[in-house]
């Protein structure tokens, strides 16, 4: 993550690269779309969440993965459909991350961790207008 924050995403993609040659666990599948998310590389980091998935389907983290991937992809369905999956399987904390995002972005949600109407709601018009939960 460090060559991330020194603005060397392609660098970030290629370490990752390496480690799921070296073993391509859902972890490393996971951290190598992550990366290619942060570096724009949208099409390719569905590919490889794709197959962290297949090898953990329930994971939360790659299941949020996949919904950043899909909203920056704009398929906005898609997108809510695995936030909210990620959010029953990763509980109020979650959603309580997922909230504090939505309020970033100027919505008005209750950051309680409750995951309900609202919060589903102001998510969906979140990615209906582009917005992105991570910056």
């Amino acid at each position: 993550m460090a060559y991330f924050e020194l603005g060397q995403p392609d660098r970030l993609v290629a370490d990752y690269r390496e480690a799921v040659s070296l073993e391509p666990s859902g972890v490393r599948w996971s951290g190598l779309a992550w990366a290619r998310l942060l570096a724009g590389q949208n099409e390719p980091a569905l590919a490889d969440i794709d197959k962290s998935l297949a090898l953990e389907p329930n994971d939360v983290y790659a299941l949020d993965i996949r919904a950043h991937i899909l909203a920056a992809l704009g398929r906005t369905d898609a997108a809510l459909g695995d936030f909210e999956r990620a959010v029953a399987l990763g509980g109020t904390d979650l959603a309580r991350e997922y909230q504090k995002a939505l309020v970033g972005h100027g919505y008005e949600v209750a950051v309680d961790g409750t995951w309900g109407p609202a919060s589903r709601a102001a998510l969906k018009t979140c990615l209906e207008n582009g917005c992105r939960l991570i910056e």
